[in-house]
């Protein structure tokens, strides 16, 4: 989710925050922590509650792009 956040806010931050997100899932994968459906399930909840924090932020207190 932070890194969905981060994203939407500074895109080359945002893309930086996903690689280390992936590479933590494959560590957690390779660890035999977590089955891959677990890291896919987890990424797809996070991005999509990462957009639902967005869009309620953003009725809030509108963020305007420089």
């Amino acid at each position: 989710m932070l890194a969905t956040l981060v994203f939407l806010y500074n895109k080359k931050l945002g893309i930086i925050f996903y690689i280390l997100a992936v590479l933590v899932g494959v560590g957690r994968v390779l660890a035999l922590v977590h089955y891959p459906v677990d890291i896919l399930g987890g990424a797809i909840l996070g991005i999509i509650c990462g957009f639902i924090v967005f869009k309620l932020a953003n009725r809030i207190i509108p963020f305007r792009e420089k």
